[in-house]
C-alpha cells in the first residue's frame, strides 16, 4: 500500500491506542504488533529529520528562553506563560524593550534561522513523499466495540469492510 509520509505517524499513534487498555483478541494484537513493526523504521526516520537543529539555531532558542525567562509573567509553578504567538509579558510597559532584545536576537542569528527554515521546508516536502509499506489488514470483527472514530478514521485504509 502507498502512503504519505505525513500520515505515518497518525497510523502509529492509531494503532498505539488500540494496543493500550483493555485485553484485546489475539488476531487484533498480532496484526497491530506486526504493522507497529513495519511503521518503526519509517517513523524514526521522520522523527529524526525533524529534530535536526543545528546548534546555531539551539543557541538561539535558548538565549530567546533567556527574554521569556526575564520579562514572562510566571504560572503558579513558576513557569513562563505561553500564547500561541510566543509568551505572556510581566509587564506591559518591557513591551518595546522585549521587541528590542528579540529583533537584535534574530539579526544576530539570521542565518541559523534561514538554515532552520530550509530545514523545515526539506521536512515538509518529506512529509508529502509516498511511501510504499506492507502493512497487514485489521480484520474489523476484531477491533474493540468501543472505539474512537479518529482510530478508524486513520486506519481506515487498512481496515476490512465490515462483514
Amino acid at each position: 500500500m502507498t502512503f504519505k509520509k505525513k500520515d505515518l505517524l497518525n497510523i502509529e499513534a492509531a494503532i498505539k491506542y488500540l494496543l493500550d487498555g483493555d485485553k484485546k483478541s489475539k488476531k487484533l494484537v498480532y496484526t497491530l504488533v506486526k504493522n507497529s513493526k513495519t511503521l518503526e523504521p519509517e517513523t524514526t526516520a521522520i522523527r529524526e529529520a525533524y529534530e535536526t537543529e543545528s546548534e546555531g539555531y539551539k543557541t538561539y532558542l535558548d538565549k530567546l528562553r533567556e527574554v521569556y525567562n526575564e520579562f514572562g509573567a510566571k504560572d503558579e509553578k513558576g513557569n513562563v506563560k505561553v500564547t500561541p504567538t510566543g509568551f505572556e509579558l510581566a509587564d506591559q510597559d518591557d513591551r518595546d524593550t522585549v521587541t528590542a532584545k528579540i529583533t537584535k536576537l534574530e539579526e544576530d542569528s539570521k542565518d541559523a534561522l534561514e538554515m532552520r527554515n530550509k530545514e523545515m521546508e526539506d521536512y515538509q516536502k518529506l512529509l508529502e513523499t509516498d511511501v510504499e509499506l506492507d502493512l497487514h489488514k485489521i480484520d474489523f470483527d476484531a477491533l474493540p466495540d468501543e472505539v474512537n472514530p479518529e482510530v478508524i478514521y486513520v486506519l481506515d485504509e487498512i481496515i476490512t469492510e465490515p462483514k
